[in-house]
């Protein structure tokens, strides 16, 4: 959506049924998403597009730039998103004015030097009406109540490596979320435990830019990045589901609620729920396994 047209598909009949410009630009890819009837878009500039199914009556809510971070929680109708040099703002959409945030997270206080702590969040995320959660780019993880105080009520630092900087953050359950990471991995922590991590799931090599929950309540993440695959994984056991190539940098992926009930993977309804899962082999990577090398003579004369 770079050029502010925004189009609707119909998977059904696998094409593009309408589209209209809309004028917002360079949307983030996660920001998509519906709720009682309208469809909701944010941009990285700040502004959230409402607008209908039929793309018509589009209301434009300006919420302030840059924006990194975003996430709706559908159950409650509320977003939260921020970015480099703008904290955490979230807003309901059942509220009288939706464009006024209902909560402005405030930066924890200055050093003892007197110098601000910077401000970079990668990870945004609503666990109920609230308390709220965000992961910054300096290896922080942030806790808010806004019954409390805007700052953050509690503060976690994870690992301090250059390539495991966060880049994204989703909620697994009550307790437990999963932070994707510049190096590809993704690292199940536990509030309970001191925020330690629990689990590490292995295999990608590019910046995690989006992480999906099965919509049916299966415990399998989907994880895409900037290595272009798609990867499904057994969150229980950490193990590699199955690997596919997108042949383009991935920045959003969406799983199916018939997934695995269709599409010759009535094996992963079983998977799923198991916590011994059997190896699978990834589909992207037999492929190129088979590929026979390219091997270029600039001697070669016909």
């Amino acid at each position: 959506m770079n050029d502010g047209v925004l189009s609707i598909l119909d998977l059904s009949e696998r094409a593009v049924t309408l589209s209209k410009k809309v004028g917002v630009f360079s949307a983030l890819s996660n920001s998509l998403c519906s709720y009682k009837g309208k469809i909701l878009v944010a941009s990285g500039s700040g502004k959230v597009l409402l607008t209908t199914p039929v793309l018509e009556a589009a209301d434009t809510i300006e919420c302030g730039g840059p924006v990194e971070a975003f996430h709706f929680h559908r159950r409650y109708g509320m977003w939260s998103m921020g970015g480099k040099g703008n904290d955490m703002c979230v807003y309901d959409l059942n509220s009288q004015d939706v464009g006024t945030p209902v909560f402005r997270a405030q930066n924890v206080r200055d050093h003892v030097l007197d110098v601000p702590y910077p401000v970079y969040v990668t990870g945004t995320c609503v666990i109920n009406p609230f308390v709220f959660c965000t992961t910054t780019a300096y290896h922080q993880v942030r806790f808010y109540d806004r019954r409390s105080s805007e700052r953050p009520i509690q503060e976690f630092e994870i690992s301090r490596e250059i390539e495991r900087r966060p880049t994204t953050l989703l909620q697994w359950n009550c307790n437990k979320f999963l932070i994707g990471e510049a190096s590809g991995d993704v690292h199940l922590y536990d509030t309970r435990r001191g925020f330690a991590s629990r689990a590490k799931l292995r295999g990608g090599v590019g910046s995690v830019r989006s992480m999906a929950k099965h919509p049916s309540g299966h415990q399998i993440l989907a994880v895409a990045g900037l290595d272009r695959k798609a990867r499904l994984y057994h969150v229980p056991t950490g193990k590699l589901l199955m690997t596919m190539y997108t042949k383009q940098r991935t920045t959003s992926v969406l799983l199916d609620k018939g997934i695995p009930l269709k599409d010759n993977t009535a094996v992963y309804s079983n998977v799923a729920n198991s916590k011994q899962p059997s190896k699978l082999n990834g589909i992207g990577d037999e492929v190129w396994d088979n590929m026979d090398p390219v091997v270029d003579d600039i001697n070669w004369q016909q």
